[in-house]
């Protein structure tokens, strides 16, 4: 027992997660930085932790109702269930997933609600990034993105801008 794991014979090897998971984690080290930086006890310090996790779930759940015509109303009674405003509170990165492919979804789905609205080169990049962010921590989540495909071609400024969207989603 006194010889390292490694030489043991273990091809088990613990350092092995992915760089990109950390960005779920981003919130609360962001707020456990600052009240560390103001002097904050260890207790308060763990509380502005959950609290950074809540915020992030907030915003970005507020942002995502905000892009849609209709059915605010369900996403926002939807959002506020008690599992997922508990989980939001804590140390876990699903809210993080679900919010961000939720704006993600929603800034699609406001395009598509709206026959006059036209899927920018912004809303593109918002809508990739979010959904981006959102199956970074938990890849399992990559076949979420699939469903931006399915956009109108009438949606776009131009058929180049329709080709450059799907190339981009691609």
């Amino acid at each position: 027992d006194a010889m390292p794991f490694r030489s043991r014979g273990s091809y088990s090897n613990t350092y092995t997660i992915p760089y990109y998971t950390i960005v779920s984690y981003l919130p609360s080290s962001g707020m456990m930085w600052l009240a560390r930086i103001l002097g904050f006890s260890f207790s308060h310090t763990v509380i502005m932790g959950r609290l950074g996790y809540l915020l992030c779930y907030v915003l970005v759940v507020y942002f995502a109702i905000k892009q849609l015509k209709y059915g605010k109303l369900f996403l926002s009674s939807l959002c506020l269930l008690p599992t997922i405003l508990f989980m939001a509170g804590d140390y876990s990165y699903d809210p993080f997933c679900i919010a961000f492919i939720l704006l993600g979804r929603c800034i699609w789905m406001g395009v598509y609600q709206r026959p006059e609205s036209k899927m920018t080169a912004v809303k593109t990049t918002v809508t990739l990034l979010a959904l981006t962010m959102g199956i970074l921590p938990k890849t399992v989540y990559f076949p979420l993105v699939l469903f931006v495909l399915f956009l109108p071609g009438n949606r776009f400024e131009s058929k180049a801008a329709a080709k450059r969207y799907r190339i981009a989603v691609s």
